[in-house]
């Protein structure tokens, strides 16, 4: 078995996830399914080189006729984690598609950075509220509690650096899809 940590917060971008799940599939590294600590911990087995088509996709609420596309299409669903879902579609010559054209992709893409978008926001007030409390304990002589808060601001940083880069790569990834005709 093969470990990865934090994959979905290295490989940010959902065409670059799914490049890299298709890479491990083609050195024979399969996944079985996903859950709610993919994001943190996956687990693959080595098994036999496949050639698959991933796709992650961003869909908050899912109908039946969602799925049933997939499946109607020859899509496997892997799972879901962090709200998304991953299909997968073995394949020998041409790679599958299932945004079929550069508006869809945009779309999806758009929603991933939204997400990534309202974390970082999150994250920004997070910040405020700490040094907010800082102040106040440094004012008002609090000097016990002054160590948790500098954590907080010091972590509360650090996912704001995170996350602003996410959703930069995110942008320029968009701005860098084909434009259609």
């Amino acid at each position: 078995m093969r470990v990865f940590w934090m994959p979905i917060f290295k490989n940010v971008v959902p065409a670059e996830f799914e490049a890299w799940m298709e890479n491990l599939a083609l050195d024979g590294w399969q996944i079985d399914r996903l859950g709610r600590l993919s994001p943190i911990r996956m687990g693959f087995t080595k098994g036999e080189s496949k050639k698959y088509r991933y796709v992650l996709d961003l869909v908050s609420f899912p109908t039946r006729e969602y799925e049933d596309t997939y499946t109607q299409f020859g899509w496997e669903s892997v799972g879901k984690m962090a709200g998304r879902h991953v299909w997968r579609k073995e394949y020998t010559d041409v790679r599958p598609e299932s945004f079929t054209d550069t508006q869809s992709r945009i779309q999806r893409d758009k929603r991933v950075r939204n997400a990534a978008l309202a974390t970082l926001i999150t994250c920004i007030a997070a910040a405020v509220l700490a040094l907010a409390s800082l102040a106040y304990c440094a004012v008002y002589g609090q000097f016990e509690n002054i160590p948790n808060f500098v954590f907080a601001v010091l972590l509360s940083l650090l996912m704001i650096s995170y996350f602003y880069r996410v959703v930069r790569k995110i942008s320029v990834n968009i701005e860098n899809l084909p434009s259609q005709g």
